[in-house]
C-alpha cells in the first residue's frame, strides 16, 4: 500500500512540472481518484489496529499516508532529475531553452520549500550551473529588475535610477543602490549610521523574468519573486 501512495504521489508532482505532461488530465484525474482510494484504505487500516489494540491485541500499525509521504525529497529528486534529462536532449540550448530550464526548477524549488523537503539542496546547485550569458544585455535585464519584489526575508523596491530600498519605505530603513553588467549584479547597503562605509556585494544573475529574479554569491542562491 506505501508502495502505491508513493507511485501515484510520485506521478502527480510530474505532471505538475512537466508542462507537456500535464496535457494529460485524465490520467492525472485517474491518478488522484486512486490515490485519495488508498489514502481512505489506509486511514481504515489504522483505525483497526487502534480499535484491536484497544481490546489488548497487538497488531502492526499500518502505513498512514502521511508516513507514506515522508520520502517527499526523493520523489522531487526523480523530478528533478526528469527534468534534466528534458533539458539535456537539447544539444545547443538557446537562451529561451536556458530560461525555461530555470523557470521549471524554481517553479519545482518553490513546491519543495513549501513542502520543507531537503530536495531544495539538489534544485540549488544545478541552478547554480546555468548562469545568464556573460554579455547579457544590461540594459534589458535593468528595465525588468525596476518594480517590487518579495524574498523570503524582506520585500524590496528597485527604482529606475539605480537605487532600492526595503519596503514598506519608512524613515531610517535599509537602502542603496544597485546596478547591472552584462551578468553580474551589484548591490550597496548604504548604512543610516554616516560612520559605516557603504557595502557593496556583487552576485551572479542567473535569471530576471517579469515574475522571478534568481541570482548567486556562488554558494546560496537567492530567490526574489515580483509583486503585483
Amino acid at each position: 500500500m506505501v508502495t502505491e501512495i508513493d507511485r501515484l504521489q510520485e506521478l502527480k508532482v510530474r505532471f505538475e512540472f512537466n508542462p507537456a505532461a500535464a496535457q494529460n488530465r485524465e490520467a492525472l484525474k485517474e491518478a488522484e481518484v486512486n490515490l485519495n482510494h488508498v489514502n481512505a484504505l489506509a486511514a481504515d487500516a489504522q483505525q483497526l489496529a487502534s480499535d484491536l489494540n484497544n481490546f489488548g491485541g497487538t497488531v502492526p500499525v499500518a502505513a498512514t499516508p502521511s508516513d507514506a509521504t515522508k520520502p517527499a525529497d526523493v520523489r522531487y529528486v526523480r523530478v528533478l532529475d526528469e527534468i534534466k534529462r528534458d533539458y539535456g536532449k537539447i544539444s545547443h540550448p538557446s537562451e529561451a531553452a536556458r530560461a525555461y530550464y530555470i523557470t521549471r526548477l524554481v517553479r519545482l524549488h518553490e513546491e519543495v520549500v513549501r513542502l520543507k523537503t531537503d530536495a531544495w539542496q539538489a534544485i540549488d546547485a544545478e541552478i547554480k550551473q546555468h548562469p545568464a550569458p556573460n554579455d547579457s544585455n544590461s540594459k534589458a535585464l535593468s528595465s525588468l529588475l525596476v518594480g517590487k519584489w518579495k524574498s523570503p526575508r524582506h520585500d524590496h523596491l528597485y527604482r529606475a535610477d539605480g537605487t532600492w530600498t526595503m519596503i514598506p519605505v519608512e524613515p531610517d530603513v535599509t537602502h542603496g543602490t544597485w546596478r547591472i553588467e552584462g551578468n553580474q549584479y551589484f548591490n550597496t547597503y548604504i548604512d543610516t549610521d554616516a560612520s559605516h562605509s557603504p557595502q557593496t556585494f556583487q552576485y551572479t544573475i542567473i535569471l530576471i523574468t517579469k515574475r522571478d529574479f534568481i541570482f548567486t554569491d556562488q554558494e546560496a542562491v537567492f530567490y526574489e519573486t515580483r509583486l503585483k
